[in-house]
């Protein structure tokens, strides 16, 4: 919807939908990020601002420029609070 506006918005969208349908998200969103995201949404703040490269970003999923899906293996998890 935010797209209509202005389709130079970055949407990223996250959470159980995402972790379990990506490619559907993909298709009106930007980016997915699957799992916890505490660590992996500034990454992809970096990565946008070209500070880290995107393959970076744990467990991110997009479309490339080729329209190919990307899904990065989510490598890290939070650290529960005891």
């Amino acid at each position: 919807l935010v797209k209509e506006y202005d389709k130079d918005v970055v949407s990223v969208v996250g959470g159980h939908h995402a972790s379990a349908l990506p490619k559907h998200l993909l298709q009106e969103a930007d980016y997915c990020l699957h799992g916890e995201a505490d660590h992996s949404f500034p990454n992809l703040i970096l990565a946008l601002n070209g500070k880290k490269k995107i393959s970076e970003v744990n467990g991110l999923s997009y479309i490339d420029e080729k329209g190919k899906l990307i899904q990065e293996k989510k490598k890290t998890l939070v650290t529960p609070v005891k």
